[in-house]
């Protein structure tokens, strides 16, 4: 099966490698090559809850607005995890080293209750997997 990203695009084989090694099969893999061809993905296949990392999420969290026209739950927002490290300060003297413009995902007026955004550091997405899909307190 050729891949979509080419043989040649090293950061496309790196995320094909580390999705082969997490699913059961092949066939579970949809690539997208595009900027937001995972919005086209996931309205075809019309998932229940959406975890999306925030790199993912467009300018703004456009994407999101885009997903929401559809959605019926909330998008689960996966911060902290572009540098690959994962995880958000969590100390002030982590936070103040350094100092960024507020993040869309930030303001309360496009993230709360009822706004449809529920943001998760990366560090905690299996608990939140456990608690929202699982059941499991």
């Amino acid at each position: 099966m050729p891949r979509l990203g080419g043989s040649n695009n090293a950061a496309y084989n790196a995320v094909y490698s580390q999705a082969m090694a997490i699913a059961d099969k092949e066939t579970m893999i949809l690539p997208f090559t595009t900027p937001n061809g995972h919005v086209h993905i996931l309205r075809h296949i019309q998932p229940e809850i959406v975890y999306l990392q925030a790199s993912l999420a467009g300018d703004g969290g456009s994407i999101i607005t885009t997903l929401q026209t559809w959605l019926r739950h909330d998008v689960v927002l996966v911060v902290g995890a572009e540098s690959g490290s994962g995880g958000l300060a969590d100390s002030e003297s982590e936070a103040e080293k350094s100092p960024k413009a507020e993040k869309w995902w930030q303001r309360p007026d496009r993230v709360g209750r009822g706004r449809g955004v529920i943001v998760v550091d990366s560090m905690r997405v299996n608990d939140d997997w456990a608690r929202r899909v699982q059941g499991i307190e």
